[in-house]
């Protein structure tokens, strides 16, 4: 009887232990929350733009061009890849984990004064999974406290 049930453990309980799938969904979490937080305080820094585009899988960031003075060239489109402090890539590009995925409006601008472009929203909520998180277009803030 005891050998019956360790078999049934095994076959059904082991795979769970040793899953990463919960850490993968939550690190994946963790960066798309602090990629949205990042694009909002590059943008109030730098008083330019920052486009947010939302795929099932990724997540990326761009901004506007640079004029000849240094300063933000709002005549150009928001195409300017945006930099990755935390990798030092030249691309702000988060990509889902395999089984893990997103769920939200195709993109969002955050203004130079911080607020957010929802296109007459006033706000939205990316889904990862189970996991939520909210962007108010007033502010720019973005909450992940709905874990």
């Amino acid at each position: 009887m005891i050998m019956i049930l360790i078999g049934i453990i095994a076959a059904f309980g082991m795979p769970r232990l040793f899953s990463n799938s919960p850490f993968e969904e939550r690190g994946f979490y963790d960066g798309v929350l602090n990629a949205l937080r990042y694009a909002q305080k590059r943008a109030t820094a730098s008083r330019c733009s920052v486009l947010v585009e939302i795929t099932n899988s990724t997540l990326t960031l761009t901004t506007h061009g640079v004029n000849h003075l240094g300063t933000c060239d709002v005549s150009s489109n928001l195409t300017r890849p945006l930099y990755n402090p935390s990798t030092g890539e030249s691309f702000y590009t988060l990509s889902a984990p395999e089984g893990v995925t997103m769920t939200g409006p195709a993109s969002l601008i955050f203004l130079g004064t911080g607020a957010a472009n929802l296109g007459g929203n006033q706000s939205i909520t990316i889904t990862i999974n189970t996991r939520s998180i909210s962007v108010l277009a007033e502010t720019g803030f973005v909450d992940g406290s709905q874990q």
